[in-house]
């Protein structure tokens, strides 16, 4: 869906709420400027729906020319989330995805975007809950990921869950593209990476936290 009145104007309101997207800090190479020093292009936010907003900033480069950039920002200010989740026993959790961008399943664990009005913590809650239907327990902080191309630091945490009556694929789940999940050790997970079979950006990246924090190895 287009944005709510024009572009320009949800462009100024958007840095009306959110001041920081648009900050030159100092010897910054890619200045925003005012929105009108492109002429009669169109700039502002071009697009917006529950989970984004694709913005068209008007730009200085280092050379001066003036020019466009486009990046896509996250529809609220409430924080994404990603979880290594495991069951009592220590076997983490996977669940088979397809992404429709690239249009190939992959294997990789609970994500979901920031919803409105959650914390973190209740946002963890909320994509356990419709991805593994089981509510997760001792929800734990192991650090951010920051997507360098939008105003996207995504929160990850581990946390336990009990399937011990297995994980019947919610409604949630199966709309969203997901059709497996399954269990595997710490080895397993090791190899399913060195073997190329896990290649999603943010699992690995959070299997990159959890080794640092020495979550998998407990």
């Amino acid at each position: 869906m287009g944005p709510e009145g024009s572009p320009r104007s949800a462009y100024e309101r958007l840095r009306a709420e959110r001041p920081h997207l648009f900050v030159n800090p100092p010897d910054c190479p890619i200045e925003i400027v005012a929105d009108d020093a492109t002429g009669d292009e169109v700039v502002g936010v071009l697009y917006e729906d529950p989970y984004i907003k694709l913005v068209k900033d008007p730009v200085r480069f280092r050379s001066g020319r003036i020019g466009t950039y486009i990046r896509i920002v996250p529809a609220t200010v409430d924080e994404p989330v990603v979880v290594l989740a495991t069951v009592p026993d220590g076997r983490i959790v996977l669940v088979r995805h397809f992404r429709h961008g690239c249009r190939e399943w992959h294997w990789e664990f609970p994500r979901g975007f920031g919803e409105a009005g959650l914390d973190s913590v209740a946002n963890v809650h909320k994509e356990l809950t419709e991805e593994l239907g089981a509510a997760p327990k001792d929800v734990t902080l192991l650090g951010r990921l920051d997507d360098e191309e939008s105003d996207g630091r995504t929160g990850v945490y581990h946390a336990v869950v009990d399937l011990t009556g297995g994980s019947p694929l919610t409604g949630d789940a199966i709309e969203e593209g997901i059709d497996q999940v399954r269990l595997v050790t710490a080895e397993q997970l090791r190899s399913m990476i060195t073997a190329g079979e896990i290649d999603d950006m943010f699992t690995l990246g959070v299997y990159a936290l959890a080794r640092a924090a020495g979550v998998l190895d407990r």
